[in-house]
């Protein structure tokens, strides 16, 4: 089975659903916008990313 091991998210994203992240690769990198770090990563946080996903600028 093939999980997702880079995932990258824009800058207009203003909701993530609860199971968007079900099935990707326990140390997957997630890249976001430079200026949207802080905001994501708390948004990832609650939609149950594990702490070895690595959130990128």
């Amino acid at each position: 089975m093939q999980y997702a091991r880079k995932l990258k998210i824009g800058k207009n994203v203003k909701t993530i659903g609860a199971n968007a992240f079900t099935g990707i690769y326990k140390k997957a990198t997630i890249k976001v916008p430079k200026s949207k770090v802080k905001t994501y990563q708390k948004m990832l946080k609650t939609k149950g990313i594990d702490n070895t996903v690595k959130v990128k600028k």
